[in-house]
């Protein structure tokens, strides 16, 4: 007697085969009992957001994965210093900014080919990123009428916070020749950021170029904000869009002056989407793939943690893993081109993120 196999029979047997099979094929390249590694996360200087917000993740991963991960935060300076240091061999990561992946990458800036030779281009991958800093302009109450939106900033004086800030950076480009282009009617002033709230009172100048991360303004804008009595400025729209066009290293984000300010007019406005840009931490090959998931895992496993530990890891801890994914899309394409870190890859997969349909580099040892 011959036994016929009907065809829905079949195909239900290959389809359970295929989700066995591939199941048990990615669970055998997930990574198991590693030897445990000190990492030396190279960070910013003690008091700044970026040494305790580096140094509250290493803590976590460290706490979480003792048999794995020791992770000693290492302060080297601002975040430009934190990549040249790890790129000469000390430390096992950086501390980055995507600006920093797009200068190493056209050759642009701090690491113009002419000033500074990079010795580690194929390997400057990404780990992570922690949190954007978010950027407008604030004035003194009694402007507010006067100065409403970016293109007001014409013919004003402007505090652009001090060369060498990100901040600085940031504003160079958005109101530049390839951004808004009014940057040339702007009158420059420069000074300490310790120094803003008085002359902002004094009307030394008119605007100042302030920053927050998603739970708290800057200190020195919080002491501006507390001691003068100020106005938020947001882009328009149509500003914003524009400006995005200096840089693809700058990207939107959404802001809620509610929960930043204490200045009456501040504190009402409504929330305004504007320019932001990422921070986050790089490494290389020197940490191994099964190190680096490790530490991710930690992170956004536990993301709701980081936000009771710090007010910058709010909005991280709501939406970290889906933030990254959307900031590594952005990485991977031309004039950027920069790839993740193969650890971070393992992790995503586990997530049901497939870096290579999401159009996500992966850095190849």
């Amino acid at each position: 007697m011959k036994i016929k196999f009907r065809p829905v029979i079949f195909a239900s047997l290959l389809v359970f085969s295929l989700i066995f099979f591939g199941s048990y094929s990615f669970a055998q390249k997930a990574p198991g009992e590693v030897k445990k590694f000190t990492w030396y996360l190279n960070t910013a200087e003690p008091g700044t957001v970026g040494y305790a917000a580096l140094s509250a993740m290493a803590d976590l991963a460290t706490r979480t994965y003792p048999r794995y991960l020791e992770i000693l935060p290492t302060s080297v300076g601002g975040a430009t210093t934190t990549v040249k240091v790890w790129d000469r061999g000390q430390g096992h990561s950086c501390y980055n900014t995507l600006q920093h992946l797009w200068q190493v990458s056209v050759g642009a800036g701090p690491f113009d080919p002419q000033k500074y030779k990079f010795k580690r281009p194929n390997e400057f991958w990404q780990v992570l990123w922690a949190y954007p800093l978010i950027y407008f302009g604030i004035v003194s109450a009694k402007d507010a009428d006067k100065i409403k939106n970016f293109k007001d900033f014409a013919g004003k004086k402007v505090f652009p916070t001090p060369p060498g800030y990100g901040s600085h950076e940031v504003f160079l480009a958005f109101f530049g020749p390839k951004g808004l282009n009014i940057r040339q009617t702007m009158e420059l002033k420069t000074m300490s950021v310790a120094a803003a709230a008085d002359n902002l009172k004094l009307g030394v100048m008119d605007v100042v170029w302030a920053y927050c991360d998603p739970g708290a303004l800057v200190k020195w804008a919080k002491d501006t904000d507390v001691r003068v009595g100020v106005a938020v400025v947001p882009p328009t729209p149509e500003e914003l869009e524009k400006g995005l066009k200096a840089g693809p290293w700058l990207i939107p984000y959404e802001v809620d002056p509610a929960s930043l300010f204490e200045s009456p007019l501040a504190k009402k406005a409504k929330p305004f989407r504007t320019v932001s840009m990422p921070f986050g931490i790089a490494a290389g090959k020197d940490i191994s793939d099964e190190h680096v998931y490790y530490f991710v895992k930690a992170v956004f496993d536990k993301k709701a943690e980081l936000g009771k530990i710090m007010a910058t890891y709010v909005d991280f801890a709501k939406r970290g893993l889906e933030w990254n994914v959307e900031v590594f899309k952005i990485q991977s394409k031309p004039p950027i081109s920069a790839p993740i870190h193969p650890g971070v890859a393992l992790y995503l997969k586990e997530k049901g993120y497939d870096p290579q349909a999401h159009g996500i580099l992966v850095g190849k040892r």
